[in-house]
């Protein structure tokens, strides 16, 4: 886990906000990612992962498809994090403004992936002031 990644989860939802974890993960890690969330204190969430080639060979697809369900149901998409270009694409897909979408460098990486988002974070740890601001749901 990325140092304040955790933290960063339970503040959001500690303010009320519901946390929808997504990943295409290939299915050897994917048995493992419930316990490891829970070991590394993430906040508790609803966890998606693809189940098959093809959602894994497209995820921009699969995330936006995804978020789309969440939205048809009367969600608001109120923040999005990700680290990829298809992170980027599904949340734009999914018709998430990109004022609330944000990337993270990748480890070793000066500059974040390209896409729509509105700020490029080193880490979680500076943005947790941020996260403490935003107004309850």
């Amino acid at each position: 886990a990325r140092p304040g990644a955790a933290q960063a989860a339970r503040a959001l939802a500690g303010k009320g906000y519901a946390i929808v974890y997504l990943t295409t993960r290939t299915p050897l890690f994917q048995g493992m990612l419930p316990g490891w969330l829970r070991e590394h204190g993430f906040a508790p969430g609803t966890l998606h992962v693809a189940q098959t080639a093809d959602e894994r060979a497209d995820p921009a697809r699969f995330k936006a498809g995804l978020l789309a369900a969440y939205v048809r149901q009367g969600w608001r998409l109120a923040r999005a994090y990700g680290d990829s270009p298809t992170d980027f694409e599904a949340y734009a897909q999914a018709g998430v403004p990109k004022e609330r979408v944000y990337a993270l460098k990748r480890r070793g990486d000066d500059q974040c992936q390209p896409g729509a988002w509105q700020a490029c974070l080193d880490g979680w740890e500076p943005h947790l002031a941020a996260i403490d601001a935003l107004p309850v749901p």
